[in-house]
């Protein structure tokens, strides 16, 4: 044999030996990790979960990508706070599915909750009608409108962001520099207030004789 065929008497590399997956992470090492808030592990976490929790996400909601994307967010902070070391992966995405479906299942009730209000709220932002009837429906409407125009600007266009435009938490919070939490606590800040103005208005309209 020459010199030059030398190198076909090696054996050839196969392509498992070439595409060989990386190896598991420490499942326990990284639970821990993220409760410690250590972000090179939250980002781990992130990175081998998020499209996952995602595509699980949008089918527990029903395609629902709003509520979807709210439940994937607020699982993913969940775990910041109260994931404890677990002893491999399945029970890890054990861990994660079940808090998506609570989540899911809080941001629907929410979203139910709130629906009348938010449909109002975004008619709010269409042209009126000149000549509304006076019916309890315009009285509503006229009550939540006076609520509103009482509002400082700030908190009317946080209010348009998340209900008129549907807006994620997490959109909102890195335009305005502030937490999801912030957003979401100044929200439900804003949805009491707004009650208890109409509610007000409503009280002090005249009776009819």
């Amino acid at each position: 044999m020459e010199r030059g065929d030398l190198s076909l008497s090696a054996p050839a590399q196969s392509p498992t030996d070439c595409a060989a997956p990386p190896p598991s992470p420490d499942i326990p090492a990284l639970c821990s990790a993220v409760r410690r808030g250590d972000e090179s592990a939250v980002r781990s976490l992130h990175a081998l979960y998020h499209n996952r929790l995602s595509r699980y996400a949008l089918v527990i909601t029903r395609g629902n990508e709003a509520i979807a994307s709210d439940a994937v967010q607020n699982t993913f902070l969940k775990a910041l706070r109260s994931l404890r070391p677990l002893p491999d992966e399945p029970a890890l995405w054990a861990w994660l599915a079940r808090a998506c479906r609570s989540s899911a299942s809080d941001e629907s009730r929410r979203s139910r909750r709130y629906s009348a209000f938010l449909s109002r709220l975004a008619s709010l932002f269409s042209p009126p009608d000149p000549n509304p009837p006076e019916d309890s429906e315009s009285i509503w409407h006229a009550a939540l409108q006076l609520a509103l125009a009482n509002l400082p600007d700030s908190d009317r266009a946080l209010l348009d962001d998340r209900y008129t435009h549907r807006h994620s938490l997490a959109s909102i919070a890195t335009a305005t520099g502030s937490s999801e939490r912030a957003i979401e606590g100044r929200l439900a800040r804003l949805r009491h207030h707004l009650r208890q103005s109409i509610l007000r208005n409503l009280a002090s309209r005249p009776h009819e004789p």
